[in-house]
């Protein structure tokens, strides 16, 4: 571990130590701060096993911000993405090639992930500051943790069953992803061939029932529930891949948290201590590297005018307003929608609609992609 540098009080302290964290500290380094006036506490234990092997979805846009200031892991490209509801005819489906890009997205795991940023950030030499030169500091950056209790609460009486899938004969560069009546489900493609991270969402109750069946019954019901799967992902023959379960199933209580005001004082929330989001659309890490880059571009701007670090903050909240609001209101609305009854006969209309809209859903994409603005 590098030596600490006492007696110096740092610009900017930052709370946290996720990959947002991390990555904001990195960005700010990029724009011209010197790593001592960061003060960043460095992980020094590895994440929880089962936070490790957690696959992370990251969007185009966020990797492209990422291969800035890391050595980017493997990963497993996403470059289709299929979106249907069990029972009924409707098909979006989404690609790379109509957006002129060479991936809509990338899976990788966490622990890969944030290995890679924890190094950058030691290259970097961040990590130098120590946490007490930092409490002086002229800004307070908190990256850690979910949002206080200034937060608008939203309980989706769901829950998600974490577990890693073998699916046999589908396409590694595509994800999927169902919307039932009590939640959408979700496989997304991981490095190895064949092999998905399945995000089940679902009612408490049948969360707690599907964590205790066996394998076989596990994915016997994982394939009923997702029959209709689309033919461009399955393997000859039938509609549905045989599934095998390929590790310890796990889950995670949904609430969506939204801090109502993302700045008090001289502390500025982003990721997840700004918004904890539902996972539907794999929205919120990437929501907060987008928190981290425009934090550090506002800051970067603050400081080559000769300003105060404090009064990027106003810019930076007008500049996040739009994108977090239509972040916020899309997940939660993909969440819940597709659990009322009147929709029910709307549901594949709309889906082929949208498929035959092109300038619709390439617009919609790249807002998921980019963000706006």
């Amino acid at each position: 571990m590098m030596a600490q540098v006492p007696g110096k009080a740092a610009a900017i302290r930052i709370d946290g130590t996720g990959p947002v964290a991390l990555a904001c500290a990195l960005l700010l380094v990029r724009q011209g701060f010197a790593p001592e006036e960061i003060a960043l506490s460095l992980p020094t234990e590895p994440p929880p096993e089962q936070l490790i092997r957690r696959a992370i979805a990251t969007s185009h846009g966020s990797w492209l911000t990422l291969g800035r200031i890391v050595e980017l892991p493997a990963t497993a490209v996403i470059r289709r993405v299929e979106v249907r509801i069990p029972g009924q005819s409707g098909l979006l489906t989404f690609t790379a090639d109509e957006l002129g890009v060479p991936a809509l997205g990338h899976v990788v795991s966490y622990g890969e992930l944030a290995a890679a940023l924890r190094a950058a950030a030691a290259k970097a030499g961040l990590g130098v500051a120590s946490c007490e030169s930092g409490q002086d500091a002229e800004l307070i950056i908190d990256a850690g943790g979910n949002p206080g209790e200034d937060s608008a609460v939203r309980d989706f009486r769901q829950s998600a069953l974490l577990a890693d899938i073998e699916a046999e004969g589908c396409a590694s560069d595509c994800a999927l992803e169902w919307f039932t009546a009590n939640g959408p489900i979700a496989l997304l493609p991981k490095p190895e061939p064949g092999h998905f991270s399945l995000v089940w969402c679902g009612s408490p109750e049948d969360t707690e029932r599907r964590l205790d069946l066996d394998p076989d019954g596990f994915t016997a019901e994982l394939a009923a529930t997702m029959k209709g799967v689309a033919r461009s992902n399955a393997p000859a023959g039938g509609d549905t891949p045989a599934l095998t379960l390929t590790g310890e199933r796990h889950s995670i209580a949904l609430q969506r948290r939204a801090r109502r005001r993302l700045v008090s004082g001289k502390v500025v929330a982003i990721g997840n201590a700004a918004q904890a989001l539902h996972p539907v659309g794999a929205q919120g890490l990437n929501l907060g590297f987008r928190d981290a880059f425009e934090l550090a571009q506002c800051l970067g701007d603050a400081r080559a005018a000769g300003r105060g670090l404090g009064s990027a903050l106003g810019q930076y909240t007008r500049s996040r307003g739009l994108d977090r609001r239509a972040v916020i209101s899309a997940t939660d609305t993909l969440a819940t929608a597709f659990k009322w009854p009147l929709l029910h006969p709307l549901q594949s209309f709309a889906l082929e609609t949208l498929a035959h809209l092109p300038l619709t859903r390439r617009a919609l994409v790249r807002a998921f992609m980019f963000g706006l603005r």
